[in-house]
């Protein structure tokens, strides 16, 4: 009876069908009384049944369960790779959760299955990147509608994913054309540095720009060219490009939750 709940609420979240294998594939072999007993609790204390489960059996394993749930959708090279295999949390009707809070688990969850499935030295990696980020534009869409801020980003996130040599100058200056302004764009360029381990130097610099220096002074320096010299000698690689548009897609929502909350 206890699994049969359990199966609804993740029901309502990703869909019966894909809740029942994910179940039957975690709980498979094993006494799950204990476990189903903690799912449930949690649940019933307010949280969602896709963190309890990642909760109470290991994101890993939970991971490795929803992949063989899933199946390996695409073979070989693809572009926008494995957009069939996007997860769709789904929104319990009179639910509280705001979208941007959804969007966020989401987005989440598949970049956490293609690091962990596809590895990180993947080399279709990137195509699945892609085929996640088209589907999660759409979700965005769909949950929040339309703006300029959003189109403006989303146009900015294709540039950041379209393979084309840049320096971390160009980005920064696309990022500034976004709801980021100055010191957002700043601070998504030093994401992507912290993220990728480089640049340290610039790192710092920027650190050391935000905290002692008034935004006005470090718009002056970056028009003035200073910022803009370090970040122009940097090439601005895939894995930086990752680890950007992850971040511009978190500012997205702040900026929308933010909106909202107006």
């Amino acid at each position: 009876m206890a699994l049969s709940f359990l199966i609804g609420v993740l029901g309502k979240e990703i869909g019966l069908p894909l809740a029942r294998k994910l179940v039957s594939g975690l709980v498979s072999g094993q006494d799950p009384a204990s476990r189903v007993e903690k799912i449930t609790a949690l649940v019933k204390n307010g949280s969602t049944a896709m963190a309890a489960f990642q909760n109470t059996f290991g994101v890993v394993d939970f991971d490795k369960a929803l992949t063989t749930a899933i199946g390996n959708g695409a073979k070989g090279w693809t572009y926008e790779a494995g957009r069939e295999e996007y997860v769709q949390i789904e929104q319990i009707e009179g639910s509280p959760r705001l979208p941007t809070s959804l969007l966020r688990e989401e987005l989440n969850l598949n970049l956490d299955r293609i690091i962990r499935t596809r590895g990180s030295k993947d080399a279709d990696i990137n195509n699945y990147f892609i085929g996640l980020f088209r589907q999660w534009q759409e979700r965005y869409v769909e949950l929040i509608g339309d703006s300029e801020d959003s189109r403006i980003t989303f146009k900015t996130v294709e540039s950041l994913l379209d393979g084309r040599k840049k320096s971390f100058a160009d980005v920064f200056r696309m990022l500034q054309k976004t709801g980021l302004g100055m010191a957002g764009a700043a601070l998504v360029i030093q994401a992507a540095l912290i993220a990728t381990s480089t640049g340290v130097g610039i790192m710092v610099w920027i650190t050391t720009a935000f905290v002692g220096i008034p935004m006005v002074q470090v718009g002056a320096l970056a028009v003035a060219g200073g910022l803009l010299f370090g970040l122009s000698r940097m090439d601005f690689a895939s894995s930086n490009a990752k680890s950007a548009t992850i971040a511009v897609a978190y500012k997205l929502l702040d900026r929308c939750s933010n909106t909202k909350l107006r």
